[in-house]
Protein backbone atom coordinates (compact mmCIF):
# COMPACT_ATOMS: atom_id res chain seq x y z
CA UNK A 1 0.00 0.00 0.00
CA UNK A 2 2.74 2.45 0.90
CA UNK A 3 4.69 1.57 -2.24
CA UNK A 4 1.63 2.39 -4.38
CA UNK A 5 1.15 5.63 -2.42
CA UNK A 6 4.78 6.67 -3.00
CA UNK A 7 4.39 6.03 -6.71
CA UNK A 8 1.42 8.41 -6.71
CA UNK A 9 2.79 10.98 -4.26
CA UNK A 10 1.66 13.35 -2.96
CA UNK A 11 -0.88 10.92 -1.49
CA UNK A 12 -2.92 10.27 1.65
CA UNK A 13 -3.38 6.85 3.20
CA UNK A 14 -6.47 6.57 5.42
CA UNK A 15 -6.55 3.68 7.88
CA UNK A 16 -10.02 3.28 9.34
CA UNK A 17 -10.36 1.63 12.78
CA UNK A 18 -6.60 1.53 13.40
CA UNK A 19 -7.11 -0.28 16.70
CA UNK A 20 -8.38 -3.34 14.81
CA UNK A 21 -4.94 -3.68 13.22
CA UNK A 22 -2.71 -2.86 16.17
CA UNK A 23 -4.98 -3.10 19.21
CA UNK A 24 -2.67 -4.58 21.77
CA UNK A 25 -1.48 -4.39 25.32
CA UNK A 26 2.27 -4.48 24.85
CA UNK A 27 1.87 -6.13 21.43
CA UNK A 28 -0.37 -9.01 22.42
CA UNK A 29 -0.01 -10.92 19.14
CA UNK A 30 2.59 -11.54 16.43
CA UNK A 31 0.26 -9.86 13.94
CA UNK A 32 0.17 -6.67 16.03
CA UNK A 33 3.93 -6.63 16.46
CA UNK A 34 4.52 -7.05 12.73
CA UNK A 35 1.92 -4.41 11.87
CA UNK A 36 3.32 -1.86 14.33
CA UNK A 37 6.89 -2.41 13.11
CA UNK A 38 5.74 -1.99 9.52
CA UNK A 39 3.89 1.24 10.28
CA UNK A 40 6.83 2.63 12.26
CA UNK A 41 9.05 2.00 9.26
CA UNK A 42 6.69 3.88 6.95
CA UNK A 43 5.69 6.69 9.30
CA UNK A 44 8.75 8.71 10.13
CA UNK A 45 7.73 12.34 10.09
CA UNK A 46 6.95 14.70 7.19
CA UNK A 47 10.53 15.03 5.91
CA UNK A 48 11.04 11.29 5.40
CA UNK A 49 7.51 10.45 4.29
CA UNK A 50 8.25 10.93 0.58
CA UNK A 51 5.01 12.87 0.15
CA UNK A 52 2.77 10.29 1.81
CA UNK A 53 0.56 11.43 4.71
CA UNK A 54 -1.03 8.82 6.98
CA UNK A 55 -4.37 9.52 8.67
CA UNK A 56 -6.04 6.95 10.93
CA UNK A 57 -9.27 6.75 12.92
CA UNK A 58 -10.00 4.91 16.14
CA UNK A 59 -12.58 4.73 18.90
CA UNK A 60 -10.02 3.17 21.22
CA UNK A 61 -7.18 5.68 21.35
CA UNK A 62 -6.02 4.58 24.79
CA UNK A 63 -5.36 1.07 23.49
CA UNK A 64 -2.91 2.08 20.76
CA UNK A 65 0.77 1.24 21.24
CA UNK A 66 2.75 4.19 22.60
CA UNK A 67 5.39 3.72 19.89
CA UNK A 68 2.88 4.84 17.26
CA UNK A 69 1.92 7.99 19.16
CA UNK A 70 5.28 9.50 20.03
CA UNK A 71 6.62 12.64 18.33
CA UNK A 72 7.36 12.27 14.65
CA UNK A 73 4.92 9.40 14.21
CA UNK A 74 1.13 9.69 14.59
CA UNK A 75 1.42 12.63 16.94
CA UNK A 76 -1.36 14.96 15.79
CA UNK A 77 -4.63 13.99 17.47
CA UNK A 78 -8.11 15.33 16.71
CA UNK A 79 -10.99 14.32 18.98
CA UNK A 80 -14.70 14.45 18.12
CA UNK A 81 -17.28 14.79 20.86
CA UNK A 82 -20.99 14.04 20.68
CA UNK A 83 -22.87 16.77 18.76
CA UNK A 84 -24.37 19.53 20.88
CA UNK A 85 -27.93 20.84 20.52
CA UNK A 86 -27.24 23.10 17.51
CA UNK A 87 -25.15 20.44 15.79
CA UNK A 88 -27.92 17.87 16.25
CA UNK A 89 -30.39 20.26 14.62
CA UNK A 90 -28.12 20.77 11.61
CA UNK A 91 -27.49 17.02 11.27
CA UNK A 92 -31.24 16.32 11.37
CA UNK A 93 -31.86 18.99 8.71
CA UNK A 94 -29.06 17.62 6.55
CA UNK A 95 -30.42 14.07 6.55
CA UNK A 96 -34.03 15.14 5.91
CA UNK A 97 -33.63 17.98 3.39
CA UNK A 98 -34.33 15.73 0.38
CA UNK A 99 -36.92 13.49 2.05
CA UNK A 100 -40.28 14.56 0.62
CA UNK A 101 -42.14 12.37 3.10
CA UNK A 102 -40.82 14.52 5.96
CA UNK A 103 -43.10 17.51 6.49
CA UNK A 104 -42.86 20.40 8.91
CA UNK A 105 -40.70 19.06 11.74
CA UNK A 106 -39.87 20.79 15.01
CA UNK A 107 -36.12 20.22 14.88
CA UNK A 108 -35.64 21.95 18.23
CA UNK A 109 -37.92 19.41 19.89
CA UNK A 110 -36.20 16.36 18.38
CA UNK A 111 -32.71 17.74 19.03
CA UNK A 112 -33.55 18.38 22.68
CA UNK A 113 -34.60 14.73 23.10
CA UNK A 114 -31.51 13.20 21.51
CA UNK A 115 -28.67 14.55 23.66
CA UNK A 116 -26.78 11.23 23.80
CA UNK A 117 -27.07 10.54 20.06
CA UNK A 118 -24.13 10.32 17.68
CA UNK A 119 -24.52 11.55 14.08
CA UNK A 120 -24.97 7.90 13.05
CA UNK A 121 -27.75 7.51 15.63
CA UNK A 122 -29.53 10.56 14.23
CA UNK A 123 -29.28 9.21 10.68
CA UNK A 124 -30.63 5.85 11.86
CA UNK A 125 -33.47 7.63 13.70
CA UNK A 126 -34.56 9.32 10.48
CA UNK A 127 -34.29 6.19 8.32
CA UNK A 128 -36.07 3.91 10.81
CA UNK A 129 -38.85 6.46 11.36
CA UNK A 130 -39.48 6.80 7.62
CA UNK A 131 -39.56 3.01 7.19
CA UNK A 132 -42.00 2.68 10.12
CA UNK A 133 -44.27 5.41 8.74
CA UNK A 134 -44.35 3.84 5.28
CA UNK A 135 -45.08 0.40 6.75
CA UNK A 136 -48.02 1.91 8.62
CA UNK A 137 -49.45 3.41 5.42
CA UNK A 138 -48.98 7.06 6.40
CA UNK A 139 -48.19 9.72 3.81
CA UNK A 140 -46.06 12.06 5.94
CA UNK A 141 -43.65 11.81 8.83
CA UNK A 142 -44.72 13.90 11.82
CA UNK A 143 -42.90 14.96 14.95
CA UNK A 144 -44.60 12.29 17.05
CA UNK A 145 -43.24 9.60 14.72
CA UNK A 146 -39.66 10.66 15.43
CA UNK A 147 -40.35 10.93 19.15
CA UNK A 148 -41.82 7.43 19.28
CA UNK A 149 -38.76 6.02 17.53
CA UNK A 150 -36.16 7.69 19.79
CA UNK A 151 -36.28 5.04 22.59
CA UNK A 152 -35.82 2.23 20.06
CA UNK A 153 -32.69 3.90 18.73
CA UNK A 154 -31.47 4.60 22.27
CA UNK A 155 -31.67 0.88 23.03
CA UNK A 156 -30.08 -0.01 19.71
CA UNK A 157 -33.06 -1.13 17.72
CA UNK A 158 -34.50 -3.61 20.21
CA UNK A 159 -38.05 -4.31 19.09
CA UNK A 160 -40.84 -2.72 21.09
CA UNK A 161 -42.98 -5.43 22.63
CA UNK A 162 -45.64 -3.94 24.88
CA UNK A 163 -46.26 -1.67 27.80
CA UNK A 164 -45.53 -2.93 31.28
CA UNK A 165 -48.59 -2.66 33.48
CA UNK A 166 -46.69 -3.49 36.66
CA UNK A 167 -47.14 -0.89 39.37
CA UNK A 168 -43.55 -1.25 40.53
CA UNK A 169 -42.26 -0.16 37.10
CA UNK A 170 -44.29 3.07 37.33
CA UNK A 171 -43.02 3.77 40.83
CA UNK A 172 -39.49 2.88 39.77
CA UNK A 173 -39.41 5.40 36.93
CA UNK A 174 -41.14 8.05 39.04
CA UNK A 175 -38.41 7.53 41.65
CA UNK A 176 -35.76 8.37 39.07
CA UNK A 177 -37.85 11.29 37.84
CA UNK A 178 -38.42 12.93 41.23
CA UNK A 179 -34.73 12.69 42.20
CA UNK A 180 -33.68 14.26 38.90
CA UNK A 181 -36.34 16.95 39.31
CA UNK A 182 -35.49 17.84 42.91
CA UNK A 183 -31.70 17.68 42.57
CA UNK A 184 -31.21 19.18 39.10
CA UNK A 185 -34.52 20.88 38.31
CA UNK A 186 -34.98 18.80 35.14
CA UNK A 187 -38.40 17.76 33.92
CA UNK A 188 -37.69 14.40 32.30
CA UNK A 189 -40.00 12.48 30.02
CA UNK A 190 -41.20 9.23 31.59
CA UNK A 191 -42.11 6.01 29.82
CA UNK A 192 -43.07 2.54 31.01
CA UNK A 193 -43.11 1.11 27.50
CA UNK A 194 -41.27 -2.19 27.37
CA UNK A 195 -38.52 -2.27 24.75
CA UNK A 196 -36.88 -5.67 24.84
CA UNK A 197 -35.63 -6.18 28.38
CA UNK A 198 -35.99 -2.50 29.27
CA UNK A 199 -39.18 -2.05 31.27
CA UNK A 200 -39.17 1.76 31.34
CA UNK A 201 -36.96 4.82 31.24
CA UNK A 202 -36.76 8.55 31.80
CA UNK A 203 -35.22 10.96 29.28
CA UNK A 204 -34.09 14.47 30.13
CA UNK A 205 -34.31 17.20 27.49
CA UNK A 206 -30.97 18.84 26.74
CA UNK A 207 -30.54 22.08 24.78
CA UNK A 208 -27.26 23.32 26.25
CA UNK A 209 -23.64 22.66 25.29
CA UNK A 210 -22.02 19.29 25.85
CA UNK A 211 -20.16 19.42 29.17
CA UNK A 212 -17.27 16.98 29.54
CA UNK A 213 -16.35 17.79 33.15
CA UNK A 214 -18.61 17.35 36.18
CA UNK A 215 -18.15 18.54 39.75
CA UNK A 216 -18.42 16.28 42.77
CA UNK A 217 -21.92 17.59 43.53
CA UNK A 218 -23.08 16.94 39.97
CA UNK A 219 -21.68 13.40 40.08
CA UNK A 220 -23.26 12.82 43.47
CA UNK A 221 -26.67 13.95 42.17
CA UNK A 222 -26.34 11.55 39.23
CA UNK A 223 -25.51 8.68 41.59
CA UNK A 224 -28.48 9.51 43.83
CA UNK A 225 -30.78 9.60 40.80
CA UNK A 226 -29.54 6.15 39.75
CA UNK A 227 -30.80 4.86 43.12
CA UNK A 228 -34.15 6.64 42.81
CA UNK A 229 -35.89 3.64 41.24
CA UNK A 230 -34.58 1.26 43.91
CA UNK A 231 -35.68 3.63 46.69
CA UNK A 232 -39.16 4.10 45.20
CA UNK A 233 -39.75 0.36 44.95
CA UNK A 234 -38.77 -0.07 48.60
CA UNK A 235 -41.07 2.73 49.77
CA UNK A 236 -44.15 2.09 47.65
CA UNK A 237 -43.96 -1.68 47.11
CA UNK A 238 -42.23 -2.75 50.32
CA UNK A 239 -39.69 -4.74 48.29
CA UNK A 240 -37.38 -4.41 45.29
CA UNK A 241 -37.37 -6.29 41.98
CA UNK A 242 -34.63 -7.69 39.76
CA UNK A 243 -35.16 -4.84 37.30
CA UNK A 244 -32.94 -2.66 39.51
CA UNK A 245 -29.89 -4.71 38.51
CA UNK A 246 -29.02 -2.40 35.61
CA UNK A 247 -29.23 0.72 37.77
CA UNK A 248 -27.08 -0.78 40.50
CA UNK A 249 -24.46 -1.90 37.97
CA UNK A 250 -24.30 1.63 36.58
CA UNK A 251 -24.10 2.98 40.12
CA UNK A 252 -21.12 0.76 40.96
CA UNK A 253 -19.25 1.76 37.80
CA UNK A 254 -20.07 5.42 38.36
CA UNK A 255 -18.77 5.39 41.94
CA UNK A 256 -15.62 3.62 40.77
CA UNK A 257 -15.00 6.38 38.21
CA UNK A 258 -15.58 9.04 40.87
CA UNK A 259 -13.10 7.27 43.13
CA UNK A 260 -10.44 7.14 40.44
CA UNK A 261 -10.89 10.90 39.92
CA UNK A 262 -9.90 11.39 43.56
CA UNK A 263 -13.35 12.50 44.70
CA UNK A 264 -13.22 10.28 47.80
CA UNK A 265 -9.54 10.77 48.65
CA UNK A 266 -6.36 8.90 47.77
CA UNK A 267 -7.36 5.82 49.79
CA UNK A 268 -9.87 4.84 47.13
CA UNK A 269 -7.99 6.01 44.02
CA UNK A 270 -5.67 3.15 43.16
CA UNK A 271 -5.33 -0.56 43.54
CA UNK A 272 -2.08 -1.93 44.90
CA UNK A 273 0.02 -2.49 41.80
CA UNK A 274 3.02 -0.92 40.15
CA UNK A 275 0.82 0.25 37.27
CA UNK A 276 -1.38 2.38 39.52
CA UNK A 277 -4.43 1.39 37.52
CA UNK A 278 -8.03 2.25 38.52
CA UNK A 279 -9.83 0.25 41.16
CA UNK A 280 -10.42 -3.30 40.01
CA UNK A 281 -13.03 -5.88 40.99
CA UNK A 282 -10.46 -7.56 43.21
CA UNK A 283 -9.79 -4.45 45.22
CA UNK A 284 -11.56 -4.36 48.58
CA UNK A 285 -11.43 -0.54 48.43
CA UNK A 286 -13.91 -0.62 45.55
CA UNK A 287 -16.39 -2.68 47.55
CA UNK A 288 -15.90 -0.44 50.57
CA UNK A 289 -16.49 2.86 48.79
CA UNK A 290 -19.44 1.49 46.76
CA UNK A 291 -21.11 0.17 49.92
CA UNK A 292 -20.46 3.40 51.79
CA UNK A 293 -21.90 5.56 48.98
CA UNK A 294 -24.82 3.20 48.43
CA UNK A 295 -25.99 3.56 52.04
CA UNK A 296 -25.43 7.32 52.12
CA UNK A 297 -26.98 8.14 48.74
CA UNK A 298 -29.90 5.73 49.15
CA UNK A 299 -30.85 7.55 52.36
CA UNK A 300 -30.92 10.85 50.43
CA UNK A 301 -32.99 9.32 47.61
CA UNK A 302 -35.48 7.89 50.10
CA UNK A 303 -35.84 11.27 51.81
CA UNK A 304 -36.53 12.98 48.47
CA UNK A 305 -39.18 10.40 47.63
CA UNK A 306 -40.82 10.52 51.06
CA UNK A 307 -40.88 14.34 50.92
CA UNK A 308 -42.65 14.18 47.54
CA UNK A 309 -44.86 11.15 48.11
CA UNK A 310 -48.10 12.95 47.32
CA UNK A 311 -46.74 14.30 44.03
CA UNK A 312 -45.53 10.83 43.02
CA UNK A 313 -48.92 9.30 43.80
CA UNK A 314 -50.58 12.08 41.77
CA UNK A 315 -48.33 11.46 38.74
CA UNK A 316 -48.64 7.69 39.17
CA UNK A 317 -52.32 7.72 38.15
CA UNK A 318 -51.53 9.43 34.84
CA UNK A 319 -48.44 7.34 34.08
CA UNK A 320 -50.26 4.07 34.84
CA UNK A 321 -53.06 5.05 32.49
CA UNK A 322 -51.14 6.74 29.65
CA UNK A 323 -47.82 4.80 29.78
CA UNK A 324 -45.88 7.87 28.61
CA UNK A 325 -45.70 11.43 29.94
CA UNK A 326 -43.73 14.08 28.07
CA UNK A 327 -42.04 16.94 29.89
CA UNK A 328 -44.55 19.62 28.89
CA UNK A 329 -47.47 17.52 30.08
CA UNK A 330 -45.66 16.72 33.34
CA UNK A 331 -45.10 20.44 33.90
CA UNK A 332 -48.86 20.96 33.47
CA UNK A 333 -49.61 18.14 35.90
CA UNK A 334 -47.21 19.52 38.52
CA UNK A 335 -48.79 22.96 38.25
CA UNK A 336 -52.20 21.34 38.66
CA UNK A 337 -50.97 19.43 41.72
CA UNK A 338 -49.51 22.58 43.28
CA UNK A 339 -52.71 24.54 42.71
CA UNK A 340 -54.70 21.84 44.55
CA UNK A 341 -52.36 21.74 47.54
Amino acid sequence: LYEVARQNAPAIILIDELDELVTSSDYISDFSRIMVKGLLTEIDGIKNSEGVLTIATTNYYQGLPAALLRSGRMDKHISFDLPDFNARKEILKYYTYDKKIVGNIDYDDIASKTSSFTPADLKTLINETIIDVINNGKQHVENIDFCNMIPLIMFKGIAKNSTDDSEHVCYHELGHFICEYVLNGNLSEISVERIGNVGGHIRTLHTGPIVSDSSFEECKNTAITLLGGFAAEKIFMGQTYTGVYGDLSKFGNFIENMAFCGMFGSKYMFKESSMQRPLSATNTSKTEICSKCFDEYLEIAEKIINDNKDLILFLFKYLKEQKKLDSKYIETLINKFNSQN
